[in-house]
Formats: structure tokens, C-alpha cells, sequence
């Protein structure tokens, strides 16, 4: 039985959760502030993963069709489509979201002026740089 290494993207990524909930204790965030910074680390996330899409140098379509016919393999086109495809999908997402955080907006210009929270996500950014 081997041991496998873990990445160094996990790592960091339990690091700044813990150090979240760590600030989320003892700063004593509501459930709603807790909630802003989590719609702001999936903001990261998807921005990230968009980024990834378009960057990709091996983009792969094997799963892909249109109209019931293989998409071309490595096209530029095929590459961005998806990547804007993935972006509205998960804006939308993220629309709603932020839509039912909106109810608890005083708790979001509390924490756009809390330097732990500013810090944290900062973390989450980082983390993603990974």
C-alpha cells in the first residue's frame, strides 16, 4: 500500500477554510456573513476555472457533439464557446445565489470593510493561483 501525495492545492485549500471558520469563531460572523464569503470563494472559483478553460493547450472533445456529430479536436472556437458556455451557466448560478444573499446585504458592507474578511478572501485567491 502506498502513500499518495497530497497537492499542494489541497493543502492550502483546507489551510484558508480553516482559517475562515478560525476568524469566523472568533470574529462571531453571522450565518449570513459566513454565506457572503463562500459566494465570494465560488466567484473566485468559477473565474478561475473559466481562465483554465480558455488557456488550455490540450483541449479535449472527445465527449463532445453538435447535431449529433464530433466536435473538431483543439479548435480555438469549440475552446472559447465552452468556456463562455461554462461562464454563463455559472454566473447564473452564481446570480441566484447572491440573489438570496442580497436579503442580508448590510452583512456584506460590514465585511467589505472587516480586514479579516478581506483577508481571507484573499486567501481564497491564492489558493486558487495553485
Amino acid at each position: 500500500m502506498s502513500i499518495r501525495k497530497i497537492p499542494a492545492s489541497y493543502i492550502i485549500l483546507t489551510i484558508s477554510n480553516l482559517i475562515a471558520i478560525y476568524f469566523a469563531i472568533t470574529q462571531h460572523w453571522t450565518l449570513g456573513e459566513v454565506a457572503w464569503l463562500y459566494f465570494f470563494q465560488s466567484s473566485v472559483i468559477g473565474v478561475f476555472n473559466f481562465l483554465k478553460i480558455i488557456s488550455l493547450k490540450k483541449f479535449s472533445t472527445s465527449e463532445l457533439t453538435k447535431d449529433g456529430h464530433p466536435v473538431p479536436a483543439n479548435s480555438p472556437k469549440v475552446r472559447y464557446f465552452t468556456a463562455f458556455f461554462f461562464l454563463v451557466h455559472y454566473g447564473f448560478f452564481q446570480l441566484f445565489f447572491g440573489l438570496l444573499l442580497w436579503e442580508d446585504r448590510l452583512a456584506l458592507a460590514k465585511l467589505l470593510t472587516d480586514p479579516f474578511f478581506l483577508s481571507t478572501f484573499m486567501l481564497f485567491i491564492i489558493n486558487y493561483f495553485f
